[in-house]
Formats: C-alpha cells, structure tokens, sequence
C-alpha cells in the first residue's frame, strides 16, 4: 500500500519536483509527508489541490489522510 501511494503522488505532482514521500501510519490516520522545490504547486489556488490530493489517497487507504508539505531550499 505504500509504495502504491508512493507511486501515486510521484505520478500526480511530476511537475513539482517531489524529492521524497515519507508516509507514517496509526490506527485510523496515515501521515503523508512530502518534501519539493515547489509547494505551491501541490497546494494550488486557496488550498485546492492538496484537498483533491487528500480525497485521492483517503480513496486509496480507507483511513483518514493528512497531508504535510516541506520546502526544499536548494533542490
């Protein structure tokens, strides 16, 4: 299931130069963490994107997603 996620947001965010994906996991909730040069693409116009990202991968899991985003200074 992971690496489905993995491959999943590598495949949605190409353009975003995601550099890693680290996913964490509890009972009902899985973290998502990405780290990339350009958030602004993830997160899109007032946060758009990343709540049609988050409905993707809650249809992926069957749990609850939370979704964080790091910027990467010098990619």
């Amino acid at each position: 299931e992971d690496d489905k996620i993995r491959k999943y947001v590598h495949a949605r965010l190409s353009k975003a130069s995601v550099s890693r994906v680290i996913i964490e996991r509890t009972l009902k909730l899985v973290t998502v963490t990405i780290t990339t040069a350009r958030p602004g693409i993830i997160i899109g116009k007032g946060g758009q994107e990343v709540d049609k990202l988050k409905e993707e991968l809650k249809k992926i899991t069957g749990k609850e997603v939370q979704i964080n985003i790091f910027e990467i200074k010098r990619p």
